[in-house]
């Protein structure tokens, strides 16, 4: 099972599952991919100690789809549309939703969303609010509307609850999630160039938008995603040892944008693309390649531009010929502000027709036709009530990602802001798919802000010019550490164990004086506060977690947290058997309870918990 588990949270399945994605893609197997992934999900949700593998599928959601059945056109087909269909698709989503209820449930993760300081619940919370009572009161308002409704703030807001509650954070998760991004662009550039090679994109020499489908979506679909994922290849260049190729592959993917003719997308993916030259240019263990690269870059635009101007001229002939051309959005844009002059408070609901004329089907569409801008989105669906509340989320998230800015939150905003500046032309962001990737990315954020807290607060607990260090544990310590030890489990274990329990546990303050010799082939750490100590711990050579107490007076100091960080280190896996009390704070950690454990002392039973934590990429 572990050789299992552990290949689910390797970077081998993201490119088994993509591969699997690929084949059923071209070959039509779209009940079949999809039975297998909620397979996998479940299996991933329920077994697997890092629930951030469900990533994977997340990511690669709509990519089993292929073009025979594809929804839009050219082909158009109904397919996915087949009551069959809709119901096997249902059934599956209600498995996989049940198995991410049961974990969270069943695991009782420390990191509860509703229990904790979560800097961006009550901004998304809001958004979903708003989002569920989109268009009551109005005219037409039906119960599809609170359907939809529930189905969007459910797409907002579930995974950045689930992944809050039960995934764990460590060094390695920026890296798996920017390479699953990677991965899922490397998909959608391939089928691209199946389409380009093989299904007739070009002709004589021109290029036809209205052939670029792949899967679920067409052009503009196509070219948000790319130019959404493309800044995981730089924030790759930036963090990984051959950083420059994943650079030049930065540019690929921007080239895969650019052949999607979406205009929109190439606009918001140049913008971000120049951003990061010059960033990466300033930082990151290769900015010396990067600059070299950049400045050959601009001079091989530059000679380009003026030997094969015609030619260059003829290749983005669908940019120039069509330039400023809105594609009816200013028409919809203009009747958006009409539906919510209307209905300004909640809004006229999302299944209110966009334009005269317009009428949406129950039977032929999921989705109902969206404004191509978020902000006249809400304004039209959600009223006032809803931009406030997106406002809101939105300032929130700002806050989070650059009050201490982490280069792991700055790679997540980049594919947050790309995401959220194409939706101000296009419909991205209501789309369920990309909704769900921008929920699971607001949790990476909250997870890694959390763990910079962490980090802050355990960097403060060591300066010595604070009054309190962390050392190595020595022989002359052992009286003070085994007081301790029993001060603390008498006090801070009393709410969870009886008083029998308790001086079975730790008979008395000499009650280490036996394990003189365990603390001598350990290592050990104290933590100390002028001439006190007020916290130690220890570890043994397999990387099981010994002893972990922090004094009665000295809670929530981040002390434990600076213990355990020493603790860890040059460990590809830590193991430890956690009381109840304790337990929190390991979940919290990103520790995974293997079972539950009956420990005897002295003939009493006292209940633990063994648990593991995995150092992804150790």
């Amino acid at each position: 099972m572990k050789a299992v588990t552990d290949f689910f949270e390797s970077i081998y399945y993201p490119v088994a599952y993509a591969l699997l994605a690929l084949a059923c893609s071209f070959a039509g197997f779209e009940i079949a991919f999809f039975a297998v992934r909620a397979a996998l999900s479940v299996f991933s949700i329920v077994f697997c100690s890092d629930t951030f593998s469900l990533f994977v599928p997340i990511v690669l959601a709509v990519y089993g789809v292929s073009q025979r059945h594809t929804p839009q056109p050219p082909y158009g087909s109904d397919y996915l549309y087949g009551t069959g269909f809709l119901v096997t698709m249902g059934c599956l989503l209600a498995v996989v939703f049940a198995a991410m209820v049961f974990r969270m449930v069943a695991y009782r993760g420390t990191g509860n969303v509703f229990r904790t300081r979560a800097k961006l619940r009550w901004g998304l919370f809001a958004l979903a609010a708003a989002l569920v009572l989109n268009g009551i009161f109005s005219e037409g308002y039906t119960a599809m509307n609170l359907v939809f409704g529930i189905v969007m703030a459910l797409s907002f807001v579930w995974f950045y609850i689930f992944f809050y509650n039960t995934a764990q954070w460590n060094g390695g998760t920026a890296v798996y999630i920017a390479r699953v991004l990677a991965i899922a662009a490397a998909v959608i550039f391939i089928q691209l160039t199946e389409v380009y090679i093989f299904d007739g994109a070009v002709t004589d020499g021109a290029i036809n938008k209205g052939s670029l489908v792949v899967g679920w979506g067409m052009s503009n679909n196509i070219g948000g995603m790319l130019a959404m994922f493309m800044p995981a290849f730089f924030y790759l260049a930036y963090r990984q040892r051959f950083g420059w190729l994943w650079y030049l592959g930065g540019f690929a993917c921007f080239g895969g944008v650019v052949l999607t003719l979406s205009r929109t997308s190439v606009l918001v993916a140049a913008a971000a693309l120049v951003v990061v030259m010059v960033l990466l240019s300033i930082k990151g263990r290769h900015r010396k390649f990067v600059r070299i690269f950049n400045i050959a870059l601009v001079a091989a635009l530059a000679v380009l531009c003026i030997i094969f101007s015609d030619k260059l001229a003829e290749i983005f002939r669908y940019y120039l010929d069509r330039g400023f051309d809105d594609s009816g959005r200013f028409e919809i844009w203009e009747n958006g502000w009409k539906n919510f002059l209307r209905a300004p408070v909640f809004g006229a609901g999302f299944l209110t027709p966009i334009a005269p004329g317009w009428s949406y089907n129950i039977e032929n569409w999921l989705f109902p036709d969206m404004y191509h801008n978020t902000y006249v989105q809400l304004f039209a669906c959600c009223g006032v009530v809803g931009v406030a509340a997106y406002t809101f989320h939105i300032v929130q998230g700002f806050i989070l990602i650059f009050r201490h800015p982490t280069p792991e939150r700055i790679f997540f905003f980049f594919v947050i802001a790309v995401l959220s500046g194409i939706s101000m032309a296009d419909n991205h962001l209501f789309h369920v798919f990309p909704a769900l990737v921008y929920s699971a990315l607001l949790a990476a954020c909250e997870k890694d802000s959390e763990a910079e807290e962490a980090r802050r607060a355990a960097s403060k607990a060591q300066r010595p010019d604070g009054g309190l260090c962390i050392r190595e544990y020595t022989s002359a310590d052992l009286s003070a550490v085994s007081a301790l030890f029993y001060e603390t489990v008498h006090s801070v274990n009393a709410a969870h164990y009886t008083s029998r329990q308790l001086d079975a546990w730790a008979p008395g303050r000499d009650a280490l004086e036996a394990r003189k010799s365990d603390f001598s082939a350990q290592f050990a750490l104290v933590a100390v506060d002028g001439d006190r100590i007020v916290g130690f711990g220890s570890i043994d050579g397999s990387g099981c977690l010994d002893m972990l107490y922090v004094d009665k007076d000295f809670q929530r100091r981040g002390i434990a947290t600076a213990l355990c960080d020493r603790l860890e280190e040059g460990f590809g896996q830590v193991t430890a058997y956690a009381s109840v009390t304790a337990r929190p704070f390991f979940e919290k950690r990103g520790y995974a309870v293997v079972r539950r454990n009956t420990a005897v002392r002295r003939g009493v039973p006292l209940t633990n918990f063994e648990m593991r934590k995995v150092v992804r990429g150790a």
